[in-house]
């Protein structure tokens, strides 16, 4: 296949999944200049570069795309014995929890692990016991059932065997590749090139003041105060408005979740439990609630847009981490990488100029708080769910150090 042909080739499959040069550029890791160059047949890309476009547009790769996890959890038990609930359902022992009076939603106090999982307690049997999980407490249980061999289904099951009822349920799905552009769907929006079952559609973008760059889009279908809703949001954006992470170094381009709360979680649960796919069930949810056009829904020939449909038909390769690696030391490693880290540096580069290790003195001076003991004990007990979190902040200071290695050299 000549250059040109193969250019030829590479720009209908890429135009024929609705994908911009951009969008594969910033896949691939490579400028939209080569990409463009490649197409035209201005140059020719190394053979692996462009298998790794043709494995792209054949799905092989989808799996790399999306992630999908579990985000959020709140489950009721009428039953008053928190300490037999944590032990049996959550199989988190107690000593690695702190207690803390509070009259919140008129319980009577809550332990916590982290900030990562609540549990409220009350004696009076109407209020019950009230678990909560966010994302991190997610993470964390699912590392847990990993280590034990065990899904979610089992946990799901675990819950109904104790009469446990599921109040709010969050999935999500990760992009890691923008496989669809959230300010292109909040146009066809406008100009009604969708359908939904939501009776709401409700999109906003945000933008800096000074200079008039945007701080991200978000695209919600239905209210926050209905019993399901979804919110559709760039990831990315969020973190450089948060963390100060550029755009091009994001992980995650688009996070999609899906929110589901009291009758509509119980019967997601029910779904769950019930050994559904939960590949299918994520986009399923999405699929039967949303669907994007490639024009004004009531015109004539009216079809699917072609980026919403490769993105539906991805369910099958969804790369599912509901059991993924605990992420229990995520913000204090990233407050130490951002906030600290600069400080520690200098402080050891004066600590080897004046001979004397400022770092190991302050260390050995310091002193873990209660929680962080816990914490400590907790991780040293249970290694075998914690080594996945280690290996990927092995794995990601190494990449880093690739890359500013290779910035140094470019200099």
């Amino acid at each position: 296949m000549t250059e040109q042909l193969c250019g030829d080739y590479l720009r209908q499959l890429r135009e024929e999944r609705g994908y911009t040069q951009n969008d594969l550029a910033k896949y691939l890791g490579v400028s939209r200049s080569l990409i463009s160059k490649i197409e035209t047949g201005k140059r020719q890309g190394d053979e692996e570069l462009i298998q790794q476009i043709f494995n792209l547009f054949e799905g092989d790769v989808q799996s790399d795309c999306l992630e999908g996890i579990v985000d959020y959890l709140t489950i009721h038990f009428f039953d008053t014995d928190y300490q037999k609930l944590i032990d049996q359902v959550l199989k988190i022992s107690l000593k690695y929890m702190d207690f803390h009076e509070s009259t919140m939603l008129n319980y009577e106090g809550y332990f916590n692990f982290r900030t990562a999982i609540y549990i409220r307690i009350s004696k009076n049997q109407t209020q019950g016991t009230l678990f909560e999980l966010k994302g991190q407490g997610c993470r964390l249980l699912a590392g847990q059932l990993k280590s034990a061999g065990k899904t979610w289904q089992d946990f799901f099951q675990r819950v109904k065997d104790y009469s446990g009822n599921f109040t709010r349920i969050d999935l999500a799905l990760n992009d890691y590749v923008g496989l669809l552009d959230i300010p292109t769907l909040i146009r066809k929006v406008k100009r009604l090139e969708f359908k939904s079952s939501f009776r709401i559609v409700d999109p906003r973008e945000t933008f800096n003041a000074t200079d008039g760059t945007s701080r991200g889009a978000t695209l919600y279908f239905g209210s926050v105060r209905s019993l399901s809703h979804f919110c559709f949001y760039q990831k990315d954006y969020e973190q450089f408005v948060k963390r100060g992470t550029p755009i091009k170094e994001a992980e995650i381009v688009n996070r999609y979740e899906l929110r589901y709360k009291d009758k509509k979680a119980d019967r997601l649960a029910t779904e769950i439990r019930n050994g559904t796919d939960l590949n299918t069930l994520i986009m399923g949810l999405i699929s039967q609630s949303v669907v994007f056009y490639d024009r004004p829904r009531d015109q004539e020939g009216v079809q699917l847009d072609k980026r919403w449909q490769a993105f539906i038909n991805g369910k099958d390769k969804i790369r599912l981490m509901l059991l993924s690696d605990p992420m229990a030391l995520e913000k204090t490693v990233r407050w130490f990488e951002d906030s600290v880290a600069p400080s520690l540096k200098l402080v050891r580069e004066l600590g080897e100029f004046f001979k004397f290790d400022l770092i190991e003195a302050v260390i050995e001076t310091g002193k873990l708080s209660e929680g962080t003991e816990k914490l400590k004990n907790h991780i040293f007990e249970h290694s075998e769910f914690y080594q996945g979190e280690f290996n990927y902040y092995k794995k990601y200071f190494r990449q880093k150090q690739i890359k500013q290695s290779t910035a140094d050299t470019d200099v």
